[in-house]
């Protein structure tokens, strides 16, 4: 049965998820030619227990303007902006469903964002350090 409970600590569980995200996405602004810095998910944005997403979200805005000027391939570019959008949307749809509650099909919403977030960052990766 999928109760109220079951779904706050599966919305729980996504949160860890587009925090881990971050990280990745972080780590993979650092291998453009020139490295995008976000803030470090370990201690600036998440203090143990609370993730500042809307600061996270600043950065990957900032990023999203910044990496139409790299020295990079059209498709690599456009990758890298469907990626940071991607995270964006993830986010929205968590805090809707922290605000609004988190029925199934706006679980489901997120995970799908997620995946999606996971393969775009597989293929991203590759562009980026094709010996990965």
């Amino acid at each position: 049965m999928n109760d109220e409970s079951d779904r706050r600590r599966q919305l729980a569980e996504l949160a860890v998820a587009l925090l881990g995200t971050y990280t990745l996405i972080r780590r993979l602004l650092a291998l453009l030619p020139i490295p995008i810095n976000l803030p470090s998910a370990e201690g600036e944005l998440f203090d143990g227990e609370t993730f500042d997403a809307d600061v996270a979200l600043e950065g990957i805005e900032r990023a999203r303007a910044l990496i139409t000027d790299l020295p990079l391939d059209h498709l690599t570019v456009n990758m890298i902006g469907t990626l940071l959008l991607e995270w964006g949307t993830a986010r929205d749809l968590l805090l809707m469903a922290e605000i609004v509650g988190p029925d199934q099909h706006r679980l489901d919403a997120i995970k799908f964002a997620l995946m999606r977030l996971a393969h775009l960052a597989s293929a991203v990766e590759e562009e980026l350090d094709p010996g990965t």
